[in-house]
């Protein structure tokens, strides 16, 4: 069973990673600094890794960025969540 965690750095995604792993999961990491959602080897991952759960935990990491910048930082937040979903509806076809 392979579970693919958005945010494993963060305090959410690392709690997540780390209870999938103690119920026999192999976990496949993703987010911050090495793979940007969205990008090239964060879609790679995803279909290399064919996980059979996503736990989507990544998100802004910056308050400061999202108190100046609220719009972009909802768009940004936005924008990894379709991405995890349009490649999950692609490798569900």
């Amino acid at each position: 069973m392979v579970a693919l965690v958005t945010g494993d750095h963060g305090f959410l995604g690392g709690h997540a990673a780390a209870a999938l792993r103690a119920e026999g999961w192999s976990v496949a990491g993703a987010g911050r600094p090495e793979t940007e959602i969205p990008s090239n080897a964060f879609n790679e991952l995803v279909r290399r890794t064919r996980p059979e759960v996503i736990v989507h935990c990544a998100g802004p990491a910056s308050v400061q960025a999202a108190e100046q910048d609220p719009e972009g930082d909802r768009a940004r937040a936005i924008g990894a969540l379709e991405t995890v979903l349009q490649l999950l509806a692609e490798l569900s076809d």
